[in-house]
């Protein structure tokens, strides 16, 4: 998992952000999300399942977590195609495409609503930016847990 190489802003994160802490020697942790921001950089993480303390970071060693093959099946999403993965919501479906070229990567996110409708982003590279893009969207949160 050491493709997460993007540093991040304190803007880019949102309670429930999935992301990864790099250490000095480059070395990365567990996906967590985070549970607590705090305007001087300070961040708390957590994960499922974790009974004691959060995690404390600082911002400039949180790095997000890329979309691949990989990624979207620790997170839960089926696979219903060859690197196409679905995610049944509430009210609405996440579909994933990502398209590897030898010149270029793509990802495609997808939001089906049932009562009809969809919005697409191509924009799409890391784990928090498709739960954003989801909230953006439904007004509801992209809750995932990581497995």
């Amino acid at each position: 998992m050491k493709q997460n190489i993007k540093k991040l802003q304190l803007q880019d994160l949102f309670i429930g952000a999935w992301v990864v802490e790099e250490n000095a020697f480059g070395r990365q942790s567990i996906p967590m999300y985070v549970s607590c921001l705090f305007e001087d950089g300070d961040i708390y993480l957590d994960f499922n399942g974790n009974e004691a303390d959060p995690w404390e970071a600082k911002i400039e060693d949180i790095r997000g977590i890329r979309i691949s093959s990989e990624s979207m099946q620790h997170f839960q999403f089926k696979e219903i195609d060859h690197n196409v993965f679905e995610k049944s919501c509430e009210c609405f479906k996440v579909v994933v495409s990502i398209i590897d070229h030898q010149q270029y990567r793509l990802v495609k996110a997808t939001i089906r609503h049932d009562e009809g409708g969809f919005q697409i982003n191509e924009n799409i590279i890391y784990i928090h930016q498709l739960q954003k893009f989801v909230f953006e969207n439904t007004r509801k949160p992209l809750v995932l847990e990581y497995e």
